[in-house]
Order: C-alpha cells, then structure tokens, then sequence
C-alpha cells in the first residue's frame, strides 16, 4: 500500500495531462482543486482528497491496462472521466461532484482555500 505523499504524487501525474493539481491543505482531509489547462478555469471536487480517491479507483481501469500498476491504470480512467465531465459541464458549473450518475460538473461556491478566503 503507499502511503499518503505516494498516493498523492500519483494522484497529481495522472491528472497531470488536464492540468494542474493541488491539495489545500496537503492533507488527506484537503480539498481538491484542478486548473484546466484548455480554459485555465478553476475546479475543485466537493470532497476530501481520501474520498476523491476512493472513487477514481472505483473506476476501474485494471482491464483496459492489464500490464500497469492497478492503482496507475485506475487514475488513468479516471482522469479520462474528469476530462468528459469539464469538456461537458454548464457554464460556470466549476464544483466536480461525484453522484448517482457517477462524475458531474455542478454550479457552486469554490471553497475559500481556492480563492485564498480563511
């Protein structure tokens, strides 16, 4: 198992093809936030890192890449999700939400670590 930087460090190559990744705070509590790299707008996920990625690996993905590390190929597909989410998300629908339907770009507020707010 990796442990937490790991995890991260992964997290941040995988999505690294979208753009820009960070976690505010560096914790596993800290929100999520991506900087689209085609519009430069800003998302963030609308749970802690640990809960974003309980839901990449439930993606999948060790099929279509049998010969990659399990947890590489599952942020793979991941991050092909997260890409059809923002190229088909509402205007100003910057808050990336995981529900019934999987993956959905929402309307809302960024959490105030986005936009430096304490």
């Amino acid at each position: 198992m990796r442990d937490f930087s790991g995890k991260v460090e992964q997290f941040k190559y995988q999505l690294s093809g979208l753009g820009e990744v960070s976690i505010v705070p560096l914790v596993q509590e800290g929100y999520v936030f991506l900087r689209y790299k085609d519009s430069q707008e800003l998302y963030a996920f609308d749970c802690p890192f640990e809960e974003v990625l309980k839901h990449a690996v439930q993606s999948g993905g060790e099929d279509l890449w049998p010969d990659m590390d399990p947890l590489e190929a599952q942020l793979a597909l991941f991050s092909v999700h997260v890409m059809e989410t923002i190229d088909t998300a509402p205007d100003e629908a910057h808050i990336l939400s995981f529900g019934d339907r999987g993956l959905e770009a929402v309307k809302g507020k960024l959490p105030a670590a986005a936009i430096g707010e304490d």
